[in-house]
């Protein structure tokens, strides 16, 4: 629990404005008791700062579908989903102060971050002095040392979803999900004797490719996924029903768990190549794989009339 943390550098932040050295501005702290949303914090708080193109720095809470935010070094993608969108949520939140950048990034403790030696990890997990994957000012990947976290209570949740799985967000490279091993800090999916299978990045990533399938592109699917529809607790009728199958799988017994993981696995690896093919691939590959079909189609007819 955050409790048992504190002795590795959390620190309670009861003060208004969010810090101690004056606080980040945009509202400040809430002094409500800290409130654990039904479905816990799977996201960002309203405080937040993200760049997005043609439109400069944008609050979370002003960010909307279609928006092309910041992925990484001089790239963008859109946001095509929030896996939590809520102004009113009420929820406690790290912050993560890093010595390269101006304000600190509020996250939900099991949200994931970039380490810069162990890749995607819940915020939980960090500890003062270690490195997170940062960009510069001029757009370039840098590290922040983290110099300080502590926690703050805040009005609003929100968690976009990218084409990437990724977003950069006060600062910092950040996932677009949680880890749903509570009390694993390494961010991996793990089973029987502590195995470390695949990352939970990669496999909540692969199991949002239908989602983006659906939603990519232009037309009345692109219609439909703006407008969205969430639970009472702003959770996205996308992720509702396997956040609640997936917590339920990962909070079974390890025996449980490591006979479940086959189906998840293999369900998440057939994903994976059913996106590779149909969202990676570009417009050339595609067309030269419709040529090949067509002409393979012309061929197989000839023969048969040849046959004739």
């Amino acid at each position: 629990s955050l409790a048992t943390d504190i002795g590795n550098g959390f620190e309670d932040d009861d003060t208004n404005g969010g810090d101690t050295n004056g606080g980040d501005g945009g509202g400040g702290a809430e002094d409500f008791p800290a409130v654990e949303p039904a479905f816990g914090a799977l996201c960002f708080s309203s405080e937040n700062k993200v760049l997005v193109a043609n439109k400069g720095y944008v609050s979370m809470k002003h960010l909307e579908i279609g928006d092309m935010v910041q992925v990484g070094v001089e790239k963008f993608s859109p946001i095509y989903s929030f896996g939590h969108y809520s102004h009113d949520s009420k929820a406690e939140y790290l912050q993560l102060y890093l010595d390269n950048q101006k304000i600190p990034l509020e996250i939900s403790k099991d949200h994931m971050v970039f380490s810069k030696t162990h890749g995607p990890v819940p915020a939980f997990g960090i500890s003062i002095g270690d490195y997170l994957v940062t960009m510069s000012g001029e757009g370039k990947t840098t590290t922040g040392k983290v110099k300080a976290i502590k926690k703050v209570n805040r009005i609003g949740a929100f968690a976009p979803f990218t084409e990437t799985g990724t977003i950069v967000v006060s600062g910092v490279l950040a996932s677009n999900y949680v880890s749903l091993q509570y009390q694993d800090k390494s961010g991996s999916f793990v089973v029987a004797g502590g195995t470390e299978v695949v990352s939970m990045q990669w496999l909540a990533h692969a199991f949002q490719i239908p989602h983006r399938l659906f939603c990519r592109g232009k037309g009345i699917n692109s219609s439909y996924c703006s407008k969205e529809k969430y639970t009472k607790e702003g959770i996205s009728y996308w992720v509702y029903a396997p956040f609640i199958i997936f917590r339920w799988s990962l909070q079974q017994h390890v025996t449980i768990l490591t006979i479940l993981s086959f189906p998840i696995l293999l369900s998440a690896t057939a994903l994976q190549m059913a996106g590779f093919f149909f969202l990676e691939l570009d417009a050339a590959w595609n067309n030269m794989w419709l040529i090949l079909t067509i002409l393979t189609m012309i061929s197989v007819r000839a023969f048969y009339l040849g046959k004739l």
